[in-house]
């Protein structure tokens, strides 16, 4: 089995069955609005709705019941083609409760929408605020279940990070997840195999948004300056340290930065949609 990356037209070069086919176009065709209604006008103040699969009706969703018993195939994209001035916003490693409320606030006053990559056991600790996310139209996208390092972990164990959070998400939204984004952006042929398996394709980032000092002031203009249309521009609402040890100076720190971030979405977006 071929991975092939995908040329601007959203068509990879292997040989794909009809579905696959038609997926490809969409995401041809569709833009960012592939990426679900995770797009944002630079030049516009308002964003149409986002292009949404429709819900998943299934009478049980089983232990792993979704997954393929073989690979299909199963993209890389990095950014899209667009055809107007628009960036897709990823959020990664929520939901928290200290963070991602303050962005979904941010996204409703500048009619914004996004794509949230949740953790699995994060979203199972906190099910309201899936649903809030959910509620305000913004895409959920599945970032494993508890942010191993994909580098350090077998098929069977990334089938697991793949799959277990693919199911919980699915069962808690009634939408099956079609984008997944790898902890630390680690791509592996384990981790690409257990995409496809699951019938996500892989989103990476082209931008990324984020202080390493939250008594910094965010440089936004080189970053802002820097964009081009159809990036994917990465954004954190979430601490995965907390999964281990909430209370340690390393999970204490990251929230403190990550909380930073999100203090400065208004002021990006406010530069983005104008």
């Amino acid at each position: 089995m071929r991975y092939e990356e995908a040329d601007d037209t959203g068509v990879g070069e292997g040989t794909d069955t009809p579905a696959s086919q038609s997926r490809r176009e969409l995401l041809g065709t569709a833009g960012m609005a592939a990426l679900g209604g995770a797009t944002v006008a630079m030049s516009a103040s308002k964003v149409p709705g986002m292009l949404a699969e429709p819900p998943v009706e299934r009478d049980e969703i089983g232990r792993y019941s979704h997954r393929s018993a073989r690979p299909g195939p199963c993209e890389i994209r990095w950014c899209a083609s667009v055809d107007r001035d628009a960036i897709a916003l990823t959020f990664d490693d929520g939901p928290d409760p200290d963070i991602t409320p303050g962005v979904l606030r941010s996204l409703d006053r500048h009619g914004a929408t996004a794509t949230f990559f949740v953790v699995g056991q994060l979203a199972e600790s906190d099910p309201g605020l899936l649903e809030q996310i959910v509620e305000a139209g913004h895409e959920i996208g599945n970032h494993s279940w508890s942010h191993l390092e994909a580098v350090g972990l077998d098929q069977d164990a990334t089938d697991r990070e793949v799959g277990a959070a693919q199911e919980l998400l699915e069962s808690m939204t009634g939408i099956a997840p079609r984008w997944y984004r790898p902890p630390r952006g680690q791509v592996t042929g384990a981790v690409m195999s257990s995409a496809a398996r699951n019938g996500l394709d892989v989103a990476m980032w082209t931008q990324r948004f984020g202080v390493q000092d939250p008594a910094e002031t965010p440089e936004l203009g080189p970053l802002v300056g820097g964009m081009q249309a159809g990036d994917f521009v990465l954004v954190h609402d979430g601490v995965v340290e907390s999964l281990l040890d909430p209370v340690s100076k390393g999970a204490f720190q990251k929230r403190r930065r990550r909380m930073a971030d999100a203090a400065a979405l208004d002021e990006l977006l406010d530069r983005l949609v104008g």
